[in-house]
């Protein structure tokens, strides 16, 4: 987020998953502090089995949680100082820095907080991963025979859960192959003769790129025209027509219009 003073100015947000990493693209140069929210939660059986008569006690619950952002800075800006910079922050959730094997957190929602200035101006191509990790576990206290006056103690050995998303930054608009390579530049938008009567206008478009968060959608504005010092211009007041999105890589699209005047 971009954060001035206490004020939120901008921010992005992205869930962390189990089976599959979300990812956002930041177009913000100014971010400046990383939030973590995340609650941790142990269900266990809802009716655990009589046990027998030499188990004294038993607990399993939330042991420990803990949420991390690593930076991975991009090689594309081979002549930055931040060129390759790498590094990681992890911080314990607050209010289970006391818990342990010995002391689980059972079947109560503990929400972690986890905010912290980056202090690092972003650059283009820049990566952040942050992930959250929940550790299980517990203990088992049997007597012991012969002497029944002694209680041992066994450890479960927790499992980790983790979930994760990505920030990727990109600073960069897209753009058309023309220029940097030789392809055509008639290739930007395509729409036929400048003047037709016809109430259908087909739209086609090929060459746009985006190296790094990839083109995602495309939109087409049908506008009136207006007079302007004796010439016909579109005016950005409003749209009298579709709007068109769709996904790339959708080349081409028919667009309706029904007054006189208009254009694309």
């Amino acid at each position: 987020m971009r954060v001035d003073g206490e004020n939120v100015i901008d921010k992005v947000e992205a869930e962390c998953m189990k089976l599959h990493k979300e990812t956002q693209y930041v177009n913000d140069q100014g971010m400046n502090r990383i939030e973590i929210k995340w609650t941790t939660f142990f269900r266990g059986a809802e009716r655990y089995p009589t046990m027998p008569v030499y188990v004294q006690d038993f607990k399993v619950g939330v042991i420990n949680s803990v949420a991390t952002f690593h930076l991975v800075s991009s090689s594309v800006h081979e002549n930055t100082t931040h060129s390759n910079t790498s590094f990681s922050v992890t911080r314990e959730c607050s209010p289970l820095i006391n818990n342990s094997a010995d002391n689980p957190s059972v079947a109560i929602p503990v929400d972690c907080l986890f905010s912290e200035d980056t202090g690092y101006p972003f650059q283009n191509g820049d990566v952040l991963l942050v992930t959250t990790s929940i550790t299980n576990g517990g203990y088992l206290d049997t007597v012991g025979y012969p002497n029944v006056n002694q209680t041992d103690r066994t450890y479960y050995e927790g499992l980790i859960f983790n979930t994760s998303a990505s920030f990727t930054f990109d600073f960069e608009e897209p753009y058309h192959c023309f220029l940097n390579t030789s392809c055509d530049p008639s290739s930007l938008l395509e729409r036929g003769p400048p003047y037709t009567k016809e109430s259908t206008i087909d739209i086609s478009w090929s060459g746009w790129l985006d190296d790094i968060s990839q083109v995602h959608h495309y939109e087409i504005h049908v506008l009136p025209t207006q007079s302007n010092n004796g010439l016909l211009t579109c005016s950005e007041d409003r749209s009298v027509a579709e709007k068109w999105d769709g996904f790339a890589p959708a080349s081409n699209c028919s667009v309706n219009v029904s007054d006189p005047g208009e254009c694309t």
